[in-house]
């Protein structure tokens, strides 16, 4: 019974991601959002994959902010992140917030310098299994609902994101 419940468990999250893939593929639809409700929605997405990690969020710093964008897209480039960060190993993930970016340190693995300026590029991966599609589909997402993502820096201590609306 417990294995049946787990296994029935395990699929409805995959539908969600699958569901949530499919809402990202959308077109850009901008409304008023609470800049919290994206940020937890996209952690609580990312729950169990952070805790199979056995990683944490070690921060949550949201400043109470309503913003104009296509909550979707900023919710589907932040769990690409976050999955990026613990895929490179990180055990501590930090966000941050105002109404005109979200930042996301982690302490995973450096991305390589040779590296930094093509993880935007399509189909480039340096994954064994990673299509290379992420992070370049993500930033056409967010620029097409105004928004857009950059590397701010990477070394052996931290990588950070940013998503600027």
């Amino acid at each position: 019974l417990f294995r049946s419940l787990e296994n029935i468990k395990n699929a409805s999250e995959n539908i969600t991601y699958f569901i949530n893939d499919l809402r990202c593929m959308s077109n850009p639809v901008k409304t008023e959002t609470e800049l919290k409700e994206i940020i937890e929605a996209s952690v609580s997405m990312c729950r169990k994959k952070i805790e199979e990690a056995g990683a944490e969020i070690k921060e949550l710093k949201i400043k109470d902010a309503v913003i104009y964008t296509d909550k979707i897209k900023v919710q589907c480039a932040l769990i690409n992140i976050i999955f990026n960060a613990l895929d490179a190993g990180a055990e501590h993930l930090y966000i941050s917030a105002d109404k005109k970016s979200i930042i996301i340190k982690n302490d995973g693995e450096e991305i390589a310098e040779e590296n930094r300026s093509r993880i935007f590029e399509e189909n480039f991966t340096t994954k064994k299994t990673g299509s290379g599609l992420g992070l370049a589909f993500c930033r056409e997402q967010l620029r097409n609902a105004g928004a857009d993502i950059n590397l701010v820096s990477s070394d052996k201590n931290e990588t950070v994101f940013e998503i600027s609306f």
